[in-house]
């Protein structure tokens, strides 16, 4: 099973990803992410602007979506770009 994982980088979402490693394996997951990550493939985004490769996600079982925006100051949370 490959599964694309996002928010790997939080709290919740990085334990999770342990998780998936133990049960599936490191080369069967797939990272949707902000951040770079140099022991998964990943897909990194920077606001909306992204391509997915379809030859990464082809064989895609299961999305796992962990990934959430917290607005850091209360206006953030009317910026539609950042959520």
């Amino acid at each position: 099973m490959r599964i694309l994982v996002t928010g790997s980088s939080g709290f919740i979402g990085s334990r999770l990803l342990d998780k998936f490693v133990d049960m599936y394996g490191k080369e069967n997951i797939v990272l949707l992410s902000s951040k770079p990550n140099d022991d998964f493939q990943t897909i990194v985004y920077i606001g909306c602007d992204f391509i997915i490769p379809s030859e990464i996600v082809k064989d895609i079982d299961l999305i796992f979506h962990a990934g959430a925006f917290i607005p850091k100051e209360g206006s953030d949370g009317n910026d539609i770009n950042k959520c």
